[in-house]
């Protein structure tokens, strides 16, 4: 019992089940560095969090699907290459396998049903246009001033 009470504060916010991903730590201060960040609070600002929330996620620790989002956004890499850890080049050929095959899908629809996608497909795109997002990126456009 007096162990549970002793324990680290800072262990308090990771769950037993929560591991330590130190190769993603190492991932965002790869990017930072490339993207010319030498100092968490030019990120933090960005992304709306403490100095302190951002070295404990260059440590390892587990952070939210919205902070991954906003952290992958603002260093200007994909959510996969910060999660997993995949590279570039491996996202591309998975990307071009994926348009390989829909295209084989697409080639092997009658006409009317290529019109019906081709419609759906434009209809996704103008509600992502009208949801805000940025059209070279995907991600959220940034905010005014920044």
């Amino acid at each position: 019992m007096d162990e549970l009470r002793n324990t680290d504060r800072r262990d308090k916010d990771v769950a037993p089940y929560q591991e330590v991903d130190l190769a993603r730590g190492e991932r965002i201060s790869a990017a930072m560095k490339r993207r010319g960040m030498k100092y968490n609070c030019q990120l933090c600002y960005s992304i709306g969090v403490s100095e302190s929330t951002l070295s404990r996620w260059r440590m390892g620790r587990p952070l939210s699907l919205k902070h991954a989002v906003a952290l992958s956004y603002n260093l200007g890499i994909s959510l996969d290459h910060l999660l997993t850890g995949s590279s570039p080049q491996e996202q591309d050929e998975t990307f071009s396998r994926q348009i390989s095959k829909l295209c084989d899908t697409y080639s092997r629809l009658n006409a009317q049903n290529q019109n019906l996608s081709l419609n759906l497909l434009r209809r996704l795109a103008s509600r992502s246009d009208a949801a805000g997002a940025d059209p070279e990126t995907g991600g959220p456009e940034p905010e005014a001033g920044e």
